[in-house]
């Protein structure tokens, strides 16, 4: 498979740029080499580079663009778009925490882990002798319920521990919900809806997308095990690296990004509405909510943004999306998905036994729960209602037999709240409040003369347009991210996609 680096790195210049280079003037030399300067001691500080993605002056073209055309707009609108450029600056203020301020943990006291359990441990000193520059950084993270795990999945943790020159660092549970609770505003909807899941797998799901969307790095379960993988196997111009699971779709137990990925982007946003929309929370698949299928749906609309269209079986290759950005999976199909990575390295009947032993449950447990109980849950939507909203003030709980009539009547739900529906069906809708006064020839014309369109002409209109839209989630990654910092639209904007390796 040829190496995209030649495309990723910055052009030879011209001897027309070289001769305007020449003609700079001294203060402008003066402060690059100010700049460089500068640059080079925050590398050795940090140790660790990585590639700036988004920095806040190329977080949005849009946002740039809304100064242009908010004059010509009605007050409302300018009131939502101002909202938006200021939603786009808003996680900016996020108080980023270091790693190892987000995996502090207080120190264990003797005996604190009984065995066959070990205190897991991070390891933040990594070896400079092999140290280099790439675009997802060199963090490994792994996560359990408490530091205290199973020797055996110590063992298995050891494997990731040992990968130099990688940082390693372990997120109990109090370390996954300090992230969590960070404010999200790119997920405005995240913490009302994480509220939904009864089971811990659903959350686990959505925090390892998070811990690669704010740092970047690797994630893998900690009871994978690395097997041909080597830190070579990511190379430089990674910009996010798969392996084919047996889903044959890209592994959601191993996974790397650089921050700020759209994959990992659509991916949360897929899971979570996915959530939303669940109509008994206590009967989840999270493989199919939250796992595996919505970073599937994920890569599916990364690829949909240059109008290419992938779902299973996803083969191993090298697939280019917008702005340059790209992801990587490596393998050669489902039957072989465990030759670089493998998924189980612990028999899962020993597993589930070591997870009862830690206080834990195997999702495909939860499952079996949820499925077998009596007890109906509730929907997303009304979780969600009951955290941000509540009952209303004149509700009372004596107040919870209700009576609900079929067809055109009154249906009252829970708080006592109601709907009440007139009429006698669609024959006879027109009987109580008329829907068109006005011919729908003739209104189509009066929205010409008043500058408007029919929802059925901008329908017509898309439809026919040979200019592909772009997805929602991409316009909102748009307003909110943009491109990196490194991507130049005149040079990049040629892509390579290759689907599987020859």
């Amino acid at each position: 498979m040829d190496s995209p680096t030649e495309r990723q790195e910055p052009r030879n210049k011209s001897g027309e740029a070289a001769a305007k280079q020449k003609s700079t003037p001294t203060g402008l030399l003066l402060l690059f080499a100010l700049l460089a300067l500068v640059g080079y001691q925050t590398l050795q500080i940090d140790k660790l580079p990585s590639f700036d993605l988004a920095p806040a002056s190329s977080r949005s073209i849009f946002a740039t663009e809304v100064g242009n055309f908010s004059a010509l707009l009605p007050p409302s609108i300018k009131t939502g778009i101002r909202r938006i450029k200021r939603v786009n600056h808003l996680h900016l203020d996020r108080v980023k925490l270091s790693l190892s301020e987000l995996t502090k943990s207080t120190p264990p006291e003797e005996g604190a882990c009984v065995d066959p359990m070990i205190w897991q441990t991070n390891k933040e000193v990594s070896n400079m002798t092999d140290f280099r520059i790439q675009r997802i950084p060199l963090y490994i993270h792994q996560t359990s319920k408490s530091r205290c795990i199973h020797e055996f999945l110590h063992q298995t943790a050891k494997k990731w521990k040992n990968q130099q020159p990688y940082k390693y660092y372990f997120h109990d549970d109090d370390a996954m919900w300090r992230l969590i609770d960070q404010p999200w505003p790119e997920f405005p909807h995240l913490y009302s809806i994480l509220r939904c899941l009864k089971s811990m797998t659903a959350v686990t799901d959505i925090w390892r997308l998070l811990v690669l969307w704010e740092y970047g790095g690797i994630y893998s379960d900690i009871d994978s095990a690395p097997m041909s993988w080597t830190p070579e196997s990511i190379k430089p111009w990674d910009d996010a690296y798969f392996v084919v699971e047996t889903y044959d779709a890209p592994s959601q137990y191993f996974m790397a990004a650089a921050p700020r990925h759209p994959v990992v982007y659509y991916a949360i946003h897929q899971a979570l509405s996915k959530i939303m929309t669940q109509p008994d929370v206590k009967r989840i698949d999270a493989s199919y909510v939250t796992g595996p299928y919505a970073l599937l749906e994920g890569f599916t609309f990364f690829m949909l943004d240059v109008g290419e269209f992938y779902t299973k079986p996803v083969s191993g290759g090298f697939y280019q999306g917008r702005y340059n950005r790209s992801v990587t999976i490596d393998g050669f199909g489902r039957e072989f998905s465990n030759d670089i990575v493998m998924r189980e390295a612990i028999r899962r009947d020993r597993k589930m036994n070591i997870y009862k032993q830690q206080n834990m449950s195997h999702f495909l447990v939860d499952l079996k729960a949820g499925r077998q109980s009596k007890l109906k849950g509730r929907s997303c939507y009304a979780v969600a209602y009951d955290i941000l909203i509540g009952p209303p003030s004149w509700f009372v709980a004596s107040d919870e037999d209700r009576m609900t009539v079929g067809g055109g009547g009154f249906y009252q739900g829970r708080y006592n709240r109601s709907v009440t529906i007139d009429g006698f069906g669609r024959e006879r809708s027109d009987d109580i409040i008329k829907r068109e006064v006005i011919p729908r020839a003739s209104k189509i014309q009066y929205y010409k003369q008043q500058n408007m369109s029919h929802f059925l002409d901008d329908m017509s209109a898309g439809r026919k347009s040979k200019l592909k839209g772009r997805s929602c989630c991409a316009v909102a990654y748009d307003i909110l991210i943009g491109p990196p910092s490194w991507y130049v639209a005149a040079i990049d904007e040629d892509r390579m996609t290759v689907g599987g390796y020859s």
